[in-house]
């Protein structure tokens, strides 16, 4: 049986991405507090519920899409959330449960897919919207 990692909160990066622009955390840094906790307690229920533990890869993946959507969306806005939440359950199932465990890791996940749609933008033909380039991968240690 397969276990996410220690699920311990973490505090959100300093900055978080918004339809494509950077927030400065000086006046929002409870919000992003209360915005990470919340975050951790719907993962953690999520990971520790029956239908998880006991549920094929598939419907996991489905339950993580479910659960991280919102907090996606709040991130990167309601025109990139659905790409980006693909990206992340389309990853092996013991990276997308690393990826989704802590808020930081989710948070990294995210802008670094939301950064991938952004460069793919940048260079397609003018007119064209092209996908990214990848998955997302864990970066070599």
């Amino acid at each position: 049986m397969m276990h996410p990692p220690n699920m311990s909160q973490q505090m959100p990066p300093q900055s978080m991405v918004s339809g494509g622009t950077s927030m400065n955390s000086g006046g929002q840094a409870n919000q992003n507090a209360q915005l990470s906790h919340q975050y951790i307690q719907e993962v953690n229920a999520m990971f520790m519920s029956s239908e998880f533990k006991n549920g094929e890869t598939h419907e996991k993946k489905e339950m993580v899409g479910n659960t991280i959507y919102k907090y996606v969306e709040k991130l990167v806005g309601e025109n990139k959330a659905p790409k980006i939440t693909g990206m992340l359950i389309d990853l092996p199932e013991v990276e997308l449960n690393y990826s989704v465990a802590t808020w930081t890791n989710f948070f990294q996940k995210v802008q670094s897919a939301f950064n991938l749609i952004q460069e793919s933008e940048n260079n397609a033909p003018s007119g064209a919207q092209g996908s990214p380039p990848g998955l997302l991968k864990q970066e070599a240690q």
